[in-house]
């Protein structure tokens, strides 16, 4: 079984067990105890890059509704409406898995229904965009203009990635048009992550903590991953949670 495999079926697991009255921390303990059993090791558990003053603490990210992402499982209990956002990384057999989604808890309102629609056809319209050749702007205005095109933002602050030995490795793959971005290419072979997260107007949101990050206008937001192999003529995608 591929880490990315593991992280699919991880995911699959706790959208089953999101359920009204379970704790953050109870949903962390489950995915934890699934991606052992698989044969997997965490990369979130412990991540510490150079920017960051602590590790991670746990094994899965679990953001609810104005968190952006990174957030850190605890005795939070889930409500009725609360949208909830997974993301976790495995390494398995020295490659690493890496994939999120966004769910809603119980009845949600048409409007929270609508964002994480298309926070999905987000991502979606990003990926048909993948082969072997495509530059990387090309990908980003393709999800920015999707986005704003159905009345959304996409946060500026987190990026796609390349995806290998490490969790995050280059290229860096912006989900909007920074100025900077130049002419580099996709290529044959490469395993990619896109990540878009979706908000209302909110460009780049704020830290609350080492890790955690929320909207300004306290808005809720979504986001929705993949990981991703690039073809010659298009784009394999390598997990299957959605």
């Amino acid at each position: 079984m591929k880490s990315w495999e593991i992280v699919s079926l991880v995911l699959k697991l706790l959208a089953s067990k999101a359920v009204v009255g379970i704790t953050t921390e109870e949903l962390n303990d489950i995915g934890e105890a699934e991606i052992l059993r698989l044969g997997g090791i965490s990369i979130n558990k412990g991540y510490f890059p150079t920017w960051a003053k602590t590790a991670f603490p746990s094994a899965i990210c679990i953001s609810i509704n104005e968190e952006l992402c990174h957030g850190i499982p605890g005795q939070r209990k889930l409500i009725e409406g609360d949208i909830v956002t997974f993301d976790l990384g495995v390494k398995k057999d020295d490659l690493c898995g890496d994939a999120a989604f966004t769910m809603g808890i119980g009845e949600l309102s048409n409007r929270d229904e609508r964002l994480l629609y298309y926070g999905r056809k987000t991502l979606e319209e990003g990926i048909s965009k993948v082969k072997a050749g495509v530059k990387l702007k090309d990908i980003a205005r393709a999800i920015e203009l999707y986005a704003g095109s159905r009345g959304y933002v996409v946060n500026h602050t987190f990026s796609g990635h390349g995806i290998g030995k490490e969790m995050h490795e280059k290229p860096a793959i912006p989900h909007v048009t920074w100025p900077n971005l130049g002419e580099e290419e996709l290529q044959v072979g490469q395993m990619i992550c896109l990540e878009p997260i979706l908000t209302y107007k909110d460009t780049f949101g704020y830290p609350i903590n080492d890790w955690e990050w929320k909207t300004t206008d306290g808005k809720k937001s979504c986001m929705f991953e993949h990981q991703i192999e690039v073809l010659e003529n298009g784009a394999r995608i390598l997990t299957t949670h959605l």
